[in-house]
């Protein structure tokens, strides 16, 4: 979700270089830890950071193949003088010494600035950072001070393997499927494309059951049997992985909008009035905002603050504390059939009933599916939902246990608006309220101004808890990133 830097030196003088070229990578010496331990470590600088050089060939297969990640090269404006003072540096820290590591501020991105800097102090790369340095934000620091000369973009496996299998003909694509479920027909298949992309689609397979033995093995002689049935046949694949590039170098991180963001809303209430908002979030991207350059159709707030005045009850009150909040909504499809998931925990306001500047705990779980129909502008999703939460103005045992369902969709005007639609529906398991059943909808409208600047109008309705009339709210929303 946030990405991963490293540092890539190119064996020829121009071009990007060769797949044996050697890469630089920062990375904690976790010693094998995993989970929780690696969380705290990671967070408190308890692993010792190391630098590591690799051949390139293998950056490319962990991430391009094994992670079906995309790979953005950015050249910086380095002479030879430079890069070999550089590499004299690099060899001083690999073999003489270690760093903290530290996964918000002294991480893979951070270090590597250091780096560079020794070559070029005057770039001021490492200046500045609050709170924590995301890789992204190292490829815009060296673009703010004018170092990237050229970029290249390398897209992932699964974005190659589905433009060969967005080319074919719905009958080619029947007969990859078919393939797909019964190997055992593969002589009689003569067709060069779809061979080709069922090929694609086994190596993607096997890339992606990597640490499965048994699953690998079995993949690896049905690669064998289809290699050799294309080789056969011969001919040139109408498929070109220039035609991904073009279709896709257009997202470039480097335009996405800034990770920090202040949002100042104002709106209406039916049961508090008229009121007014401010809210800093430290990271990333919620449903309303600009996913360029980001993952579509994700959320992925980090920790964030909320404070709104009720103008009518002139009292200024915590709205939200925002721990977390992820939504992966990459959609489903026969070649990669994802699942759709999401939590958030956080500390808010009820929303369904007034408790007079009460906040409570609210932890969501979500699971369920995705699909983009027809077009890579229109995106529906169902999710189950699970809703817990806690405090005093709960009444029983002051807990709230809500299981329930999610759907909605997002459709992209062009590149410079998008509208949500979400309904929710939930049933309270502890009977706290005169209502059990819990109704919420929201209709948003985002408008992306520039890359730093967007305008969100929203309106949501909510089911209230004592059986009387839904409650509305109406906003406007101004977020600015920086």
């Amino acid at each position: 979700m946030f990405g991963h830097t490293l540092l890539k030196f190119n064996s020829e003088e121009n071009g990007p270089g060769k797949l044996t070229d050697f890469s630089l990578n920062f990375a904690a010496d976790t010693q094998g830890d995993g989970g929780l331990a690696y969380i705290v470590g990671g967070i408190f600088g308890g692993y010792p950071g190391m630098f590591y050089t690799d051949p390139y060939y293998l950056k490319v297969n962990e991430y391009a193949q094994g992670e079906s990640r995309d790979l953005w090269e950015y050249r910086l404006k380095m002479n030879k003088a430079e890069i070999d003072y550089l590499m004299a540096h690099i060899w001083e820290l690999k073999t003489n010494t270690f760093f903290d590591y530290y996964f918000f501020d002294e991480n893979c991105s951070y270090m590597l600035l250091k780096i560079v800097e020794v070559a070029k102090p005057e770039w001021t790369l490492s200046d500045g950072f609050f709170f924590y340095a995301m890789p992204i934000d190292t490829v815009k620091r060296l673009d703010q001070a004018g170092a990237i000369e050229a970029v290249h973009y390398r897209p992932s496996y699964r974005k190659k393997m589905a433009g060969r299998i967005e080319r074919l003909e719905s009958s080619q694509q029947k007969l990859l499927r078919s393939l797909i479920e019964d190997d055992s027909n593969i002589q009689l298949v003569q067709d060069k494309d779809v061979l080709d992309a069922y090929s694609s689609f086994l190596q993607f397979n096997r890339f992606k059951n990597s640490q499965k033995p048994e699953i690998v093995k079995d993949l690896k002689k049905k690669i064998t049997a289809a290699l050799i049935k294309r080789a056969k046949i011969g001919g040139v694949s109408s498929f070109k992985v220039s035609d991904v590039v073009e279709k896709y170098k257009v997202f470039d991180p480097l335009k996405s909008h800034p990770p920090f963001t202040l949002n100042l809303k104002t709106g209406y209430r039916t049961d508090t009035k008229s009121f007014s908002e401010f809210k800093f979030r430290f990271a990333l991207a919620d449903l309303y905002n600009n996913d360029f350059g980001y993952p579509n159709y994700f959320e992925l707030q980090g920790p964030y603050f909320s404070l709104r005045y009720l103008q009518d009850k002139k009292r200024l009150q915590i709205q939200e504390v925002n721990a977390v909040s992820i939504l992966s909504l990459v959609p489903f499809s026969w070649i990669t059939p994802n699942v759709s998931w999401g939590v958030k925990a956080q500390l808010t306001q009820p929303q369904h009933f007034d408790a007079d500047n009460s906040l409570i705990f609210n932890f969501e779980g979500y699971y369920g599916i995705s699909f983009r129909p027809s077009s890579e502008n229109f995106h529906l999703y169902a999710l189950s939902l699970v809703q817990t939460q806690a405090g005093k103005v709960l009444e029983k045992d002051n807990v709230a246990l809500l299981p329930g369902v999610r759907v909605g969709s997002i459709f992209r005007l062009g590149t410079f608006a998008k509208f949500l639609l979400d309904l929710r529906g939930q049933y309270s398991v502890i009977d706290i309220f005169q209502e059990r059943m819990r109704y919420r909808a929201e209709a948003g409208l985002s408008f992306f101004m520039s890359r730093q600047l967007e305008l969100h109008l929203s309106q949501k309705e909510f089911s209230r808890t004592d059986r009387k009339k839904f409650i509305s709210e109406s906003s406007l929303n101004i977020a600015y990133f920086f």
